[in-house]
């Protein structure tokens, strides 16, 4: 995280919080997150999880994705795995998450995980599932039918890692009885990275 932010997340934790805060805070601080796959990616219900561009797709898939789109509706649907990695020496919690699921340089869609989410010390994983479904019709306007086609084909490579999708985070944890937000977005991609 950033050293400025850190700062601020500090100071704050400080006037108002208690030593368990300030412990969770530095520990968030230290945390790494990173993408470990994307799982059940389907577009208009159709499965393109293996799928790297639309002229692959069988004909009668393809037509399903062609009548969707010419119906002005083309639904991506996919689970984004998120793991954070804690190497702390105590336990880390996030009790909240903001998230913007982008791929490429779009933004598809954003949600929260508003239950807590703790990770064990000493190299400990947690897991935190991210469900994204959203219209691409909507969500890209701008593009063409065939460039929209292909846009939504080809998210992962073979071993279903995500290689152009990404997420921007925004942790939360509670300050006694208070939220305490991160003021910036981590950017997490396919390997560990606490920036």
């Amino acid at each position: 995280m950033k050293a400025r932010h850190l700062i601020v997340l500090i100071l704050v934790v400080s006037v108002f919080g208690g030593c368990k805060s300030m412990r969770e805070l530095k520990n968030l601080t230290k945390c790494q997150f990173r993408i470990t796959t994307v799982k059940g990616i389907t577009l208009a219900g159709v499965n393109i999880q293996t799928v790297r561009r639309f002229a692959d797709l069988k004909l009668t898939d393809a037509t399903k994705v062609g009548g969707a789109l010419a119906a002005g509706n083309l639904p991506l649907a996919m689970t984004v795995n998120l793991e954070v990695k804690n190497p702390n020496k105590t336990l880390a919690a996030i009790n909240r998450l903001e998230w913007v699921a982008m791929i490429d340089q779009y933004d598809i869609l954003n949600g929260f995980v508003s239950q807590r989410v703790e990770v064990q010390p000493n190299g400990g994983v947690a897991t935190i599932p991210l469900t994204v479904s959203a219209n691409l019709r909507s969500v890209l306007k701008t593009l063409g039918r065939t460039e929209l086609l292909d846009f939504g084909m080809g998210l992962t490579d073979q071993s279903d890692r995500p290689s152009r999708v990404a997420v921007k985070l925004k942790p939360t944890i509670m300050v006694g009885k208070h939220p305490l937000e991160y003021p910036g977005w981590l950017t997490v991609k396919r390997e560990f990275t606490s920036q």
